[in-house]
Order: C-alpha cells, then sequence, then structure tokens
C-alpha cells in the first residue's frame, strides 16, 4: 500500500495540526492565556486518532509505504539555533514507527541522498548510492518484505494488538521520546539503536511480536529502568 501523501494528515486540511486548532477556538477562543493553558488537553483528541492510525498501518499485512513532504527545520535553544536539515512533515511517532526513509531533496530527480536518509541495516546494503529509485529497488524491497535472502528472517509470529498491547507500546515510546523528542537525523538514529540494544529488532517488529511482558520489563525500575540507562547511554554518545 502507498499512501501519497501521508503529510496531508499532519498539516493538511481538518489534518492534526487544524484538529488542534479547532478544539483551542472552541474551548479559549480568542484569549491567549487560557489558549496557552488548554493547550496539552487539546492535543489528547487529535493525537489519539493518530495513534489509531499508527496502530492500524503497523497491522497491515502488506508492507505500507509513506509518501512525506519535508522542509527543512531549525531548533532554538538558549539564544542558539541549530539547523536540522530536512525532515518529514509528519507527526513525531508517524515518523518513528518507519523501518527507514529516503530523503529526495528539490530536483534531486529520483536520486535518495542517502547523507540525510534515515538508513539501517539491511536497507543501507539494498539501496544504491547515486541511483534513482527505479524497478530494481522495488524488486530488492518486495524480496526483504516476503523474507528472501536480503531479509532478516524471524519465526516470531504475529500477535493481535489488543488496547493493553497499544498501552504498554506507547509507554515504551513514551520514555524513549522524552530522552529524544526531535526529529533531527542524530535523534532519529539513537532511537533506532535504543530499541535494537532492548530488543535486538526494528521498532515495526517490537509491536507486530515483542511479547508484553518484554516490553513492560524494559520499564521497570522507573528513573533506573534499562530503557532509561539504555537511552542515557545514547544520548551522552550523542553529545561525545
Amino acid at each position: 500500500m502507498i499512501i501519497d501523501s501521508a503529510s496531508h494528515m499532519h498539516d493538511g486540511p481538518g489534518g492534526v495540526l487544524e484538529w488542534h486548532e479547532e478544539i483551542l477556538d472552541r474551548v479559549a477562543g480568542k484569549d491567549y492565556d487560557k489558549r496557552q493553558r488548554a493547550t496539552f488537553t487539546a492535543w489528547v483528541e487529535p493525537k489519539a486518532a493518530e495513534n489509531a492510525f499508527i496502530y492500524a498501518m503497523l497491522a497491515m499485512p502488506c508492507p505500507v509505504v509513506l509518501c512525506l513532504r519535508a522542509k527543512e527545520k531549525i531548533k532554538i535553544s538558549k539564544g542558539k539555533v541549530e539547523e536540522l536539515g530536512w525532515q518529514p512533515i509528519a507527526g513525531e511517532r508517524v515518523a518513528f514507527e518507519t523501518i527507514f526513509t529516503l530523503m529526495l531533496p528539490p530536483h534531486s530527480k529520483g536520486v535518495p541522498s542517502l547523507e540525510i536518509s534515515e538508513m539501517r541495516e539491511p536497507f543501507d546494503a539494498i539501496v544504491p548510492k547515486g541511483k534513482p529509485i527505479d524497478e530494481d529497488l522495488g524488486r530488492k524491497l518486495a524480496d526483504w518484505s516476503r523474507g528472501g535472502a536480503q531479509s532478516r528472517k524471524t519465526d516470531e509470529p504475529a500477535v493481535a494488538m489488543t488496547d493493553e498491547r497499544r498501552a504498554i507500546l506507547d509507554k515504551v515510546t513514551a520514555a524513549i521520546n522524552l530522552w529524544f523528542p526531535g526529529q533531527s537525523d542524530a535523534e532519529k538514529t539513537a532511537k533506532g539503536r535504543v530499541v535494537r540494544t532492548l530488543f535486538k529488532k526494528s521498532w515495526n517488529e517490537v509491536a507486530a511480536s515483542q511479547p508484553i511482558e518484554d516490553l513492560e520489563a524494559v520499564l521497570l525500575g522507573g528513573d533506573e529502568s534499562r530503557l532509561n540507562k539504555v537511552c542515557a547511554d545514547q544520548k551522552a554518545a550523542m553529545v561525545a
């Protein structure tokens, strides 16, 4: 399945951002102070709908390709401007759930820039450098999705997406995002490494088949949990 463009769900008419503003208009009108106080609460409904989309996507019995628009972003922290480069226009959770991304800068003529794409094994070997996206790449990705030679095989069957499972997956994601709230290349790579370190597999594989007991185990201990320790290690590696 190809969704073109998933960015519309985020900033298009009726999308998550517009939905949030409509709720603020309804509960606070033009009262700036009241809007500020209601901002967090106003996210509950649109983010719940976004989560429903994410879990429906993860439960699809076929590969899903999200086509996203992108824009150059900056982050201002303590009076300093940090260039984040090209970032997908999508909710943080949506971007986090992707297995890998290919960034096509303006005038690239279909040739992805792997330097600013989020690549991981085995896709860094599957996607050729300096070549347009073509049918041959499609065949290789199809082979991977079927568990072919270039795929990492697993015998773990997918499990039902219950409310309990959604809740614990949300807790794990929220805990990781507390450490890495942005969408810079470095933070997305760090998030992927955290998941690989904790579970030895991609997040999509974790969401589809990881036992709930394993998910709960990485959160045990609060601030001293295994998840927090792994996140702290990755954060230190980013700073270094």
